[in-house]
């Protein structure tokens, strides 16, 4: 049996803090902290329509108060290859996050603690689902063929 993954825009909050400050959207000049989650929202907002597409707030590796935070934005459907996702969904994530997906691997069968390959390519990022619950979701059910 494969180990269950899923493809994923993987940001830091400081990245997505700095591009709501660079947006003309309301939430741009919100303090540090909501600007970022408000930005989230907004992606997730943005990439709903384009396929199936799950928002998660996460620890990326060790976390700390103030320091370690960030989102996931998983696209397509678990175990799916980034061929298979739809093409528009391909693309207006690429343009946006200006490269493909992360192939993001659960750590054991369930739980919270995820591995992804780091962006730089030396070693691996270790991702924390905060919540077993997205915060925000399109799929259906049947999307979701969690392992058991």
């Amino acid at each position: 049996m494969q180990p269950y993954t899923v493809l994923a825009y993987i940001r830091s909050e400081e990245q997505i803090d700095r591009a709501a400050r660079r947006t003309s959207l309301p939430f741009a000049k919100n303090p540090p902290g909501a600007a970022w989650h408000d930005m989230a929202l907004e992606i997730y907002k943005q990439f709903k329509p384009l396929g199936p597409v799950r928002l998660h707030f996460i620890g990326i590796n060790k976390v700390e108060p103030d320091k370690g935070h960030g989102m996931a934005l998983l696209v397509g459907c678990p175990n799916q290859e980034p061929d298979q996702l739809p093409p528009l969904l391909l693309e207006w994530g690429v343009r946006v996050f200006g490269s493909p997906p992360r192939r993001v691997t659960r750590a054991g069968k369930k739980g919270c603690i995820w591995t992804s390959p780091s962006e730089d390519g030396k070693g691996s990022d270790e991702i924390i689902m905060v919540r077993g619950d997205p915060v925000a979701t399109n799929w259906y059910k049947s999307d979701v063929r969690e392992e058991k």
